[in-house]
């Protein structure tokens, strides 16, 4: 039997306090997510994710594949991560960082639909900055949700 990894420290908690900007600090953790997604299969994509907010906090998530129908995308898991610690205002989300390797860029696009209502009923936020980086942490696309996702499922 497998021994399970102790993934508590890849899952930062709370401010962090340094002097770089939000976004560049969501990338670096995005990056570091993405070293631990769980994948049935070696050649499958890993993908990491970064939530970040306005008051300096940060969410990570990354994929994790099942032999079961149900798998779980990075953006999912950074966002329930979010909603298991959040001791702030649910719409105080501004971005989220994804990472992917340059060749799954190519032949993948933004956020699957899944992953967009995910983000868009848990972060209210339509101006929500979403960011795709490859593997060095350079920016690919970069987008506001309501442009990414223009018409939501209605919440009401």
């Amino acid at each position: 039997m497998n021994e399970a990894k102790d993934r508590s420290s890849i899952i930062p908690k709370g401010v962090i306090d340094i002097s770089e900007g939000n976004k560049e600090i969501a990338v670096r953790l995005a990056l570091q997510a993405r070293k631990n997604a769980i994948l049935i299969r070696n050649n499958h994509t890993r993908v990491g994710a970064c939530v970040y907010t306005r008051n300096g906090c940060f969410y990570t998530g990354f994929n994790i594949q099942n032999y079961c129908h149900k798998s779980y995308h990075a953006e999912e898991t950074a966002i329930l991560n979010y909603l298991l610690s959040c001791t702030s205002p649910i719409d105080n989300i501004i971005g989220i960082v994804i990472s992917f390797s340059d060749n799954d860029i190519k032949r993948l696009t933004f956020m699957c639909g899944h992953c967009r209502q995910i983000v868009w009923d848990h972060t209210r936020n339509p101006d929500l900055l979403v960011t795709e980086v490859d593997l060095e942490g350079n920016i690919i696309k970069e987008i506001k949700l309501k442009e990414l996702y223009p018409y939501p499922y209605p919440r009401d």
